[in-house]
């Protein structure tokens, strides 16, 4: 038997495993075999693929879950297995029957298998795009659409879009026929159809576009307002998702005329989860639209969120200030109107703003924190001092200790806003209480934004007035690991923005004392990690003639064996920056003696002999 029989040979036990597998009565076999059915394939090839596996597949589809998701997603990838491009259609009936599932995720994944299929096909063969389109999909979706079961009216949703992908120009019939399937979905009985036919209209407007843009402002954006106007808030929120799409494919001139009053419709709603996605979509939604709309509608509109009943919604429209704002001042360059837009935001949103630093909802607060300090290059340096730098001092004195953090962390702005003198001055009572915090991941955010903090205020503020070296350096002796790692981290950050001159002097004797002083192992570890963190931006003098002679003496040394293994780890970053002389002299030593029969624990050993190796090499 030649290899290339052994091989096909293997491939078909192979196969005939999987086959018995899907037929076996354990679940987790039964899956195993279903992904594997590219390989049953394969070993059948592409005709009996077609005529035997895939019939075989659908008479026994009744199934776990598990199983069928399996195969829903498999199918997908069986492309090249039942022939290529031309033979799509063999694999569309099977998954049309798992889009109908009881099953949400085996639905989900036959809807992305299908697409793919769709897509990959038109890829391979683009002269059949047209005809797989006519042929294949449009009547799926039509019996999807046309089934009792709401699941497979649900799927259907989803697959007027690629369906419509694929028309050519002769087919306006067809993209009629698949909007008329569209518009029966919207017109549901069932609010869980409706609410994914919303999700989908914008897909299905795109590619209509393609094909006649008045077809969007006659028949789609008429659907979307019928949508938005349901009675379930479900189907409601999901038509705002879809909205910023749909209204962008509208005629500018007609834009603001047709989708204002379904705007305003969707402000007032009585619902607090419309006015949230409401909310949130305004953004997206004032970039299609006039500077003069985004300033008498889309402002009053953002407004009323800011001052909604519901905290979600009020900490959504938080989340969005400075977003809006800039819209609207960026929209307002074009007509040399940003003065006024200016007063408008200072006169109608500044004094909402105020209001909502003590708001009692700390999740408002918590979310105003990352934006108001982004409003300042928006309304200038004047109207900063004057309205906003009240509402930073209280924000960086609330009890929340997210709500402070999240003000430091807009450092990038927080001196345009009130200067390094007056930064320093009102930061430093806020980070000390940070760097206190019971919270471990409250005192790891503060350490990774004294970088930022660094830059903004120069070394003079930084060191010789807050006096936040020392602060940095009692972080080594923290708790928690991530903290202590994080520290040295920042150490590391601010010896490449000071200097050489400033580490020697500041941070290097405290690296030296903690491993000294320290009775506790694992800040001995840590003195070392920070050891060979600082090497790579420290002068071969100073690796050479302090940080050496601790490592190679103390360190290898110690009694602990965790400090002994981390010592001879940390010579093993040392060596690049140590001189030739010094390798052979104080090195190499110690680490024979540490890979000797001195040694009993062997990790020590480990690490000390790759060590030595890397020093060979």
């Amino acid at each position: 038997m030649t290899s290339g029989d052994t091989d096909n040979h293997d491939e078909t036990q192979a196969a005939a495993t999987l086959i018995d597998g899907l037929k076996g009565p354990e679940l987790s076999i039964r899956v195993t075999a279903t992904q594997g059915l590219s390989k049953i394939g394969a070993a059948l090839g592409p005709e009996r693929t077609r005529d035997e596996l895939l019939p075989f597949l659908a008479e026994t589809i009744e199934d776990d879950d598990e199983v069928l998701k399996a195969l829903a997603q498999v199918l997908g990838d069986m492309l090249d297995v039942v022939g290529g491009a031309k033979h799509v259609a063999s694999l569309i009936p099977l998954l049309e029957v798992l889009a109908a599932s009881e099953e949400r995720a085996v639905r989900e994944e036959s809807v992305r298998s299908i697409k793919k299929l769709a897509k990959s096909s038109s890829e391979l063969l683009p002269e059949r795009k047209s005809e797989v389109a006519v042929s294949e999909l449009l009547p799926m979706v039509t019996r999807l659409a046309d089934s009792d079961w709401f699941t497979s009216r649900v799927s259907a949703c989803e697959l007027v879009a690629i369906t419509c992908e694929g028309f050519s120009e002769e087919n306006r019939d067809a993209l009629l026929q698949t909007m008329s399937i569209y518009r029966k979905l919207a017109d549901d009985e069932k609010a869980t159809v409706r609410r994914e036919a919303a999700l989908h209209i914008a897909d299905l407007s795109e590619q209509v576009a393609a094909f006649d843009p008045f077809l969007v402002r006659n028949e789609i954006f008429q659907t979307l307002r019928k949508l938005s106007e349901d009675d379930q808030d479900s189907v409601r929120f999901s038509a705002i998702v879809s909205s910023p799409r749909v209204i962008a494919l509208l005629p500018e001139g007609l834009r603001e005329e047709m989708c204002l009053p379904m705007i305003k419709s969707m402000v007032e709603d009585s619902a607090w989860r419309v006015r949230y996605m409401m909310a949130d979509q305004l953004v997206l939604i004032s970039d299609v639209l006039s500077s003069k709309t985004l300033r008498d509608e889309i402002l009053p509109a953002f407004v009323s969120f800011l001052k909604d009943c519901d905290s979600e919604v009020r900490t959504i429209a938080a989340e969005r200030t400075s977003e809006v704002t800039k819209r609207l001042v960026n929209a307002a360059k074009d007509t040399s109107d940003v003065d006024d837009v200016v007063e408008t935001v200072v006169q109608d949103i500044l004094p909402i703003l105020k209001a909502l630093v003590t708001d009692s909802c700390k999740y408002v607060r918590v979310a105003l924190a990352s934006n108001v300090v982004s409003l300042a290059p928006e309304i200038g340096e004047e109207n900063t001092n004057k309205h906003l730098l009240d509402m930073v001092l209280t924000l960086l004195k609330d009890e929340d200790s997210q709500v402070r953090l999240n003000v430091i962390a807009s450092l990038d702005s927080l001196s345009f806003v009130m200067g390094v003198r007056n930064l320093s001055s009102v930061l430093l009572p806020a980070i000390v209480g940070l760097a206190e915090n019971r919270n471990w991941r409250i005192r790891l955010a503060v350490i990774e934004h004294i970088p930022l903090l660094a830059r903004q205020l120069g070394r003079e503020v930084f060191d010789d007035e807050m006096h936040l070296t020392s602060l940095c350096l009692t972080w080594l002796g923290d708790c928690v690991w991530s903290v202590r790692e994080a520290s040295i981290i920042n150490l590391k950050s601010l010896t490449d923005l000071y200097g050489e001159d400033w580490a020697q002097s500041t941070v290097v004797p405290e690296i030296i004392d903690l491993f000294k002083n320290s009775s506790n192992y694992l800040y001995r570890m840590t003195s070392l990690n920070a050891i060979g963190s600082l090497s790579e931006v420290l002068s071969r003098d100073i690796v050479e003639g302090e940080f050496l002679p601790l490592v190679s003496d103390l360190a290898c040394n110690d009694p602990i064996p965790n400090v002994r293994f981390c010592a001879a780890r940390t010579l093993s970053s040392l060596v690049q920056y140590i001189g030739e002389e010094r390798r052979k002299s104080d090195i190499i030593p110690v680490l024979e003696k540490m890979t000797s029969d001195e040694e009993k624990d062997i990790d020590v050993v480990n690490y000390a002999e790759a060590a030595l190796e890397k020093l060979v090499i």
